[in-house]
């Protein structure tokens, strides 16, 4: 069964449903009051005529009204809350592309000026045909019940009139242009009061009723611009919202190796079902020293330049493409911050991160490089903050705070005493975008209830299922159930079984296994990202479809280990 309130709009609706659209009913008739110096009004701009000076400025009337109209003096934008940007932005725009609120202010030189409280930028080059009607809609929140489609999906005001009408459906393809996101506009409209210049379409679809689509091709957007798209973590949801308020299962592919996505990647993600990447930048750890198949950017980014956040200005510019490649296909992002040494990763000290007194430095006992991670952090959201798709901010993979050998640490509440004071300082910056976090041992799901932080807001919990992990399907029912006891979204981060059989083991046993934990996470609505797509420096192989052991050399791939795992992306 189709839900028609989840279709992209009018063509993917009839192209989905095989019907055809027919006329709307008629509309209401409008009103005719004239512009007030008392109540505020939505005006159109027009040029206005001057066969005498003082010329007027506009033409204004009232939307979705007919009366006569008035010359304009000018816009007058004291009475509102708009920066200089944005009154910058209204006053150089054409004026088909503006639609402003307000009331009649003084005259100057024998012609009113127009008081703007509210102003609405159209998408440039967008055009709407007369005689069609704007509307401001609103998207139901909770939706309602709905046992068949169509279903309604909120309810469209004409503004300046008191009538409003059901759609169950919004189509802004008309509007929508190169650079501008069909998706962003639909949420726009239905969710931030844009204003939609068009009208509400019937479409028949074989059902109980024809369909109510609200079809635009202007969208007004509210000046100053919200900020993009992110997931919403909402209080008392145990799953992660999109930005059309709906559950969001996000299942992709991990990016992890530097430097090793390709130019066809993200196409091929979307193409396989995916609609999320996870992309690293890494800071302050013995990784290989040339991490590119350059061989020109190491993979460690830090530097001791304040200026640039204390990271090296090739490994940002490496980062702003790969996260640019992926939203511009519309996949989300996770975006990791790595630090072995940050991190105390337990490996054997070979002196690259430094002593505090006999310990091996790393977050925990160093404060100094500690905080210049956590200005990195703030000079990357400030950075990045605007990007369209970054659906959540990893704050620090894997952390060992503590921890020995054995897996066994000495504090478990160790993480939080580091992620707290980072969050404060982040979502100062930016209070929207998801963070996610997890329990300290590298991640060990078992000891998940030890990081749980009841008093912030806003958190992705996660738990590690690389390779070990990955045998363990009752792992996943324990994420589950933290998840119901504390009410909070989880995702896993890193998920990954190993393709090549070890001793005692046949293709068959590996591809089940790995199939086994997809499956259980699915099932469980558990979203994840497989580690990961590309491996460099393996000659074999060992988790990735894709794999090779230099730069010189080919990429290798597993085609039946790629549509195992992407057959589970669905």
């Amino acid at each position: 069964m189709h839900t028609i309130s989840k279709s992209g709009g009018l063509a993917l609706l009839v192209a989905m449903l095989g019907c055809t659209a027919v006329p709307a009913p008629a509309e209401d008739t409008v009103s005719s009051m004239n512009l007030s110096k008392t109540t505020p009004s939505f005006v159109l701009l027009s040029p206005a005529a001057c066969p005498a000076a003082p010329c007027p400025a506009y033409f204004a009337h009232d939307a979705n009204r007919n009366n006569e109209g008035e010359n304009i003096a000018r816009l007058d934008f004291s009475k509102s809350t708009l920066g200089a940007d944005d009154i910058a932005e209204i006053l150089a725009a054409p004026m088909s592309e503006i639609v402003v609120k307000g009331t009649l202010g003084p005259k100057e030189g024998g012609l009113h000026t127009f008081l703007v409280t509210e102003a609405y930028r159209g998408v440039s080059g967008a055009t709407f045909e007369d005689g069609m009607l704007f509307y401001q809609a609103s998207n139901d929140d909770p939706p309602p019940s709905c046992p068949a489609a169509p279903c309604k999906q909120g309810s469209a005001l004409k503004i300046n009139a008191l009538n409003a009408v059901d759609y169950d459906a919004i189509d802004v393809t008309a509007a929508a242009r190169p650079g501008t996101s069909a998706e962003e506009l639909k949420i726009d409209v239905g969710w931030f009061k844009a204003i939609a210049a068009g009208n509400v379409r019937k479409v028949a679809v074989g059902g109980a009723r024809d369909a109510n689509v609200l079809t635009a091709s202007q969208v007004f957007v509210q000046l100053p611009r919200r900020g993009p798209s992110r997931p919403i973590v909402k209080e008392g949801e145990t799953e992660l919202l999109g930005p059309d308020h709906k559950p969001l299962l996000l299942r992709g592919w991990n990016w992890g190796h530097w430097g090793s996505v390709q130019p066809e990647d993200s196409a091929a993600h979307v193409t396989q079902g995916a609609n999320i990447v996870r992309i690293p930048l890494r800071w302050w750890g013995n990784y290989e020293p040339n991490g590119t198949p350059d061989g020109k950017v190491p993979i460690d980014s830090r530097t001791e330049i304040a200026a640039d956040g204390y990271i090296d200005p090739r490994n940002l510019a490496m980062l702003e493409a790969m996260i640019d490649d992926a939203g511009s296909k519309g996949l989300w992002i996770d975006m990791f911050f790595d630090s072995d040494c940050g991190q105390a990763k337990l490996e054997p000290d070979d002196g690259y991160c430094g002593k505090i007194g006999d310990e091996r430095a790393s977050f925990w006992n160093d404060p100094v490089t500690k905080e210049k991670f956590y200005e990195a952090w703030e000079f990357l959201v400030k950075r990045f903050r605007k990007k369209p798709f970054i659906a959540m901010w990893e704050l620090l993979p894997e952390p060992q705070f503590t921890c020995g050998p054995n897996g066994g640490c000495k504090d478990w509440h160790a993480p939080v005493e580091f992620y707290e004071p980072l969050i404060a300082r982040i979502r100062a910056i930016d209070p929207a975008t998801p963070i996610l976090v997890g329990p300290n041992s590298g991640y060990n799901v078992q000891r998940i209830d030890d990081v749980y932080m009841p008093n912030v807001k806003g958190l992705i919990y996660t738990g590690n299922f690389l390779d070990n992990g990955a045998g363990h399907l009752e792992w996943v029912d324990l994420l589950a159930d933290f998840r119901l006891r504390r009410k909070v979204p989880v995702f896993v981060q890193q998920v990954a079984s190993h393709r090549r059989p070890k001793d005692g083991e046949d293709d068959a046993y590996t591809h089940a296994r790995a199939d086994a934990i997809l499956k259980k996470l699915n099932a469980n609505r558990i979203g994840w990202t497989w580690w990961t797509y590309r491996e460099t420096k393996s000659a074999l192989g060992n988790f990735a479809p894709y794999w090779r052991d230099s730069e010189k050399h080919p990429w290798q791939s597993s085609i039946p280990w790629l549509n195992l795992i992407a057959n589970r992306l669905h």
